[in-house]
């Protein structure tokens, strides 16, 4: 095995890229407000931030952008309702059977929404005792929407600065996915292959790589850069996804 190979792909990675973003997201403002000793009075920033970044889902720029705002809105919503209703046991029942079934719903339309439900129960989970609000209500609904806002504006600034990063990165996993397969179809021609194991994992590998391609796809022609813009970059793009349906084809 190739270590620095694999480690090169591990790093450049969409999910370590991902992780770092929202840990620098989540952690740079935590490091300001602790060095100037307000970390525990704004603690909710840090937490807002972290459940929209947990949101954020690889595809095209514009679902994505549209499912962090809705996040935040959910988010802010279901903070402000449980800390008003915190005083009334009676209505916190239906509360949490409202919020239980609306958010366990939404989760048919897509993983996305289905990420913003969870998570929006969770911050319910959170906010329903008061534990977290005891100060100002609007001065702690304002640090959490602040906290939220403060995702989306990373997400916005390093879209902006880097458009083809995403499709690069889902492009080059096709690659990879492709690899693998064409391993697995090797230990056919091995002394002796146990066919039933190897059919299985084949079947699995092309499930796989059809639906990253599914994925790649919505990405690379939903991303307007790529599609109106005649960049190199995103003729390069192009060119190595249609390459990589015919490679899939062919192997």
């Amino acid at each position: 095995m190739n270590y620095a190979t694999e480690l090169r792909k591990f790093a450049t990675s969409q999910y370590i890229f991902s992780a770092v973003r929202i840990t620098l997201a989540i952690v740079a403002p935590s490091i300001i407000l602790a060095y100037f000793g307000l970390l525990k009075e704004y603690f909710l920033f840090p937490l807002a931030t972290s459940f929209v970044g947990l949101t954020d889902q690889p595809g095209p720029f514009i679902r994505r952008r549209n499912a962090l705002i809705f996040a935040i809105i959910c988010f802010f919503a279901v903070s402000v309702i449980a800390t008003l209703l915190k005083n009334f046991p009676p209505v916190i029942y239906l509360e949490i059977i409202f919020f239980g079934m609306f958010f366990s719903m939404i989760g048919v339309y897509g993983q996305r929404l289905a990420s913003v439900g969870s998570l929006s129960l969770v911050v319910l989970a959170i906010f329903i005792d008061g534990h977290l609000s005891q100060g100002s209500l609007v001065k702690n609904s304002l640090i959490f929407l602040a906290g939220s806002v403060c995702y989306l504006l990373v997400f916005l600034v390093v879209s902006k600065i880097q458009p083809y990063k995403l499709a690069g990165q889902m492009i080059g996993e096709n690659y990879l996915e492709l690899g693998d397969y064409l391993k697995l179809k090797s230990r056919f021609y091995l002394q002796n292959p146990d066919f039933d194991a190897l059919y299985l994992q084949v079947i699995s590998q092309q499930v796989k790589i059809k639906n990253l391609q599914e994925e790649t796809r919505e990405t690379v022609f939903k991303t307007r850069k790529i599609v109106n813009e005649s960049t190199t970059t995103s003729r390069l793009l192009m060119l190595m996804f249609l390459n990589s349906i015919d490679l899939h084809e062919k192997l």
